[in-house]
């Protein structure tokens, strides 16, 4: 079972909305690393009916997210908020950011697929939020 997979993002704002709003995912944990110069949220839906419900106190959480299958880990750089491009990061789609020699890098992330009961319905309700498809 897969248990997270990890994206990097420019400033945590949007994607936690997007994620937790848009997707229905909880905020499991959060871990800041000052001295690192990151923070990692993860973000999913627990299984509360096999774990119980996410603990309540901040040192019980990282262990009960690496038993929640599937969480996703985003990783914000700090000071990357600061970047004047609106995205930073390489999504290895056709994508030339972050490239050394300007050349768009391909091949990269696909998608990440999660289960809704009606996928037109779905894609309308993310529009409506103002995701972008």
């Amino acid at each position: 079972v897969m248990q997270q997979t990890m994206f990097r993002v420019k400033d945590p704002k949007r994607p936690l909305d997007f994620y937790t709003k848009v997707l229905g995912m909880q905020l499991i944990t959060v871990g800041d690393f000052p001295q690192w110069g990151f923070t990692v949220f993860f973000v999913g839906y627990p299984p509360e009916k096999d774990l119980g419900p996410v603990p309540a106190k901040e040192e019980d959480k990282f262990a009960y997210c690496m038993r929640v299958p599937g969480c996703i880990e985003l990783t914000w750089n700090h000071g990357s908020e600061a970047e004047d491009a609106d995205r930073v990061y390489n999504t290895g789609n056709s994508d030339a950011t972050g490239s050394a020699n300007g050349e768009k890098v391909r091949g990269g992330f696909g998608h990440i697929g999660i289960t809704v009961p009606d996928v037109y319905e779905a894609c309308q309700r993310f529009k409506d939020m103002g995701a972008e498809m």
